[in-house]
């Protein structure tokens, strides 16, 4: 119910109760209900959307969606779980588009950062964050075959 709602409750009760004391100039069935019971429901009703309101705003979303890349803190924490889940055969473009498509930004930007060891730059996309972070994994890989 938004701000423009809740005006029209208050003068239609605001209206009801200033003519309720002549209700006996109108017909018996527009005054079914007394002022107090008006006042109850009304007051109930705007009661039960503010705590709607309140509980859809009090849950903390995460940024995250994978909640282990959230819990990482360490670059060896990054390093197995990049061997562990996100390793794809790179000769195919759907993998890859399926693996982009598994993770939100901040994920990628988390594991990319942990291995880095610098903040991700917020110009590269998902598709440019994995590629780096690919790199990385290609960089230690070939580090190791000297």
């Amino acid at each position: 119910m938004n701000a423009n709602d809740k005006k029209v409750l208050e003068n239609l009760v605001k209206s009801y109760v200033a003519v309720y004391p002549i209700k006996d100039s109108f017909k018996k069935d527009y005054f079914n209900y007394p002022i107090e019971k008006i006042n109850e429901v009304i007051n109930n009703l705007f009661e039960e959307i503010q705590s709607k309101a309140t509980a859809k705003k009090s849950k903390p979303k995460s940024k995250f969606k994978v909640p282990e890349v959230e819990k990482m803190s360490t670059k060896e924490e990054a390093k197995d779980y990049y061997l562990n889940n996100m390793i794809y055969d790179r000769t195919s473009s759907e993998a890859k588009k399926k693996l982009i498509n598994f993770y939100l930004k901040e994920d990628l930007k988390k594991i990319y950062s942990l291995l880095n060891e610098k903040k991700a730059s917020n110009n590269l996309n998902k598709t440019d964050l994995l590629n780096q972070i690919d790199l990385y994994f290609d960089n230690i890989d070939r580090a190791k075959k000297f």
